[in-house]
């Protein structure tokens, strides 16, 4: 009986999971008409291509990317974040059977990248409010382990991998973000299932 008891109990709770998970996607949704924009035609992408064009990676110059909504410099990071939910959602979504390399943050602002503690605590910002506002309600950055070996950042259970680039670095540097306006640093989200395509396409 007690065993009875316990898988019911399981069951409702998933039950109640699911349904909010559907109800923070639809949220999410709601806010398109709101911050509606093309990500695959975003001005991110435009100033993110230097970056693109220059970096060591195989597979930059060939990625297939969406970017972050137009900033808004009235607005605090976490509004321009927010701004993207409803495009960021549909990347999670559609990034594997449309073979979506990468999505783009980009925050515009000297006072955001100029140090190196700067351009940290931008990228904490960014994550912190992406993290929070996931429709699973995860909230992997807010992990006890998230300093330990073994923590991924996963959003709409997708895991994505996460690379970051600023003017604060030296020009020899991995996240150099070479001839991009120095008032620009991004925060990169790239699938994991994304390096596995380009790994079997290279075959």
């Amino acid at each position: 009986m007690l065993y009875l008891l316990i898988l019911l109990l399981m069951s409702l709770i998933e039950k109640v999971r699911q349904q909010r998970y559907a109800q923070n996607r639809a949220i999410i949704r709601a806010n398109i008409t709101e911050n509606e924009y093309d990500p695959t035609q975003a001005p991110s992408l435009s100033t993110f291509s230097v970056v693109m064009k220059n970096t060591h990676c195989l597979f930059a110059k060939k990625a297939k990317m969406w970017g972050s909504a137009p900033w808004n410099h009235e607005w605090s990071i976490e509004q321009n974040v927010e701004a993207c939910f409803p495009a960021f959602l549909d990347f999670t979504e559609r990034s594997r059977e449309e073979h979506i390399d990468g999505f783009v943050i980009e925050v515009i602002g000297a006072d955001y990248c100029t140090t190196l503690d700067q351009f940290s605590n931008t990228v904490r910002r960014v994550l912190a409010h992406l993290s929070a506002h996931d429709p699973c309600e995860d909230n992997v950055v807010n992990k006890p382990y998230i300093g330990h070996r073994g923590w991924r950042f996963c959003w709409n259970k997708q895991y994505l991998f996460i690379t970051s680039f600023a003017p604060c670095y030296p020009d020899f540097h991995a996240r150099y973000s070479f001839e991009a306006p120095h008032t620009s640093c991004f925060v990169l989200f790239q699938p994991e299932h994304s390096f596995s395509y380009h790994v079997l396409r290279c075959r």
